[in-house]
């Protein structure tokens, strides 16, 4: 089957992103919020192809989206008590990008089934000055076995990331 979809869609900024300053746990930055942001608006357009049979499943798709006045966290270079500062920004954008899987039915007998799923994702994401967004993930690619009995089941995943070639301004590879 082909898909095919055009979507707009539009978010108002969270109350962290307008009004946050201090430091943050889990990413071990000094965050500051601005009260200058406006709504964000994304226009996407995904096509998408699925094919199945005995053997195996097949997913491609693809994106392209457009944001106007995207919000996004953005090093500054500047140092806050020993930890990088960042500040909500927002910049029109493109993200264009894929993801895909394959999925082969390698077993299925009395002890379960198992499955062999081979996976890929990637997204190239400008803002509109040309430089990079900044913390998105790089290429990623990867296999995971499935196996299920009755209402059992379990996996195994192992995904490679590949080095973030465009990392954004003042962020890291």
């Amino acid at each position: 089957s082909v898909n095919l979809a055009l979507t707009r869609s539009q978010r108002a900024p969270q109350p962290q992103e307008l009004f946050f300053e201090g430091f943050h746990e889990s990413t071990r930055v000094f965050e500051r919020g601005n009260p200058g942001l406006g709504m964000e608006t994304s226009y996407n357009l995904d096509l998408g192809y699925k094919f199945n049979s005995d053997w195996v499943s097949a997913e491609v798709d693809l994106f392209h989206n457009w944001v106007d006045d995207y919000i996004f966290l953005q090093r500054t270079g500047a140092m806050i008590n020993g930890n990088p500062e960042t500040v909500n920004q927002q910049a029109n954008a493109k993200f264009i990008g894929y993801e895909t899987k394959l999925i082969f039915s390698l077993i299925e007998n009395k002890s379960g089934l198992i499955d062999l799923t081979l996976f890929s994702d990637y997204t190239l994401a400008r803002l509109g000055n040309h430089s990079d967004v900044p913390q998105i993930p790089p290429l990623r690619w990867g296999f995971q076995i499935d196996h299920s009995l009755g209402s059992w089941s379990s996996n195994l995943r192992l995904t490679r990331s590949e080095e973030q070639n465009k990392p954004g301004l003042n962020e890291a590879n």
